[in-house]
């Protein structure tokens, strides 16, 4: 029961925050191109991983975009 009740947890933050990371990105990805970096850095983020699928020098082209930077710094 405990297990279930984390992992719900767990897929709720990290779903939310990929929702909220594909609407910050759409602008500058495009709709389709920002559904995978959305989900991976919403993980990441949450697991305090510091990946990214971004290969320069990772999130430094998104440093104005702080509506993002907000849900990342929230999810971690």
């Amino acid at each position: 029961q405990l297990l279930k009740h984390i992992l719900q947890f767990t897929f709720a933050i990290e779903g939310v925050g990929a929702l909220l990371l594909y609407f910050c990105w759409i602008p500058r990805l495009g709709v389709v191109g920002a559904i995978w970096p959305a989900i991976f850095h919403s993980v990441s983020a949450f697991c305090n991983a510091g990946f990214s699928t971004f290969g320069n020098a990772s999130l430094i082209e998104h440093q104005t975009n702080y509506p993002a930077l907000v849900v990342l710094m929230a999810l971690i």
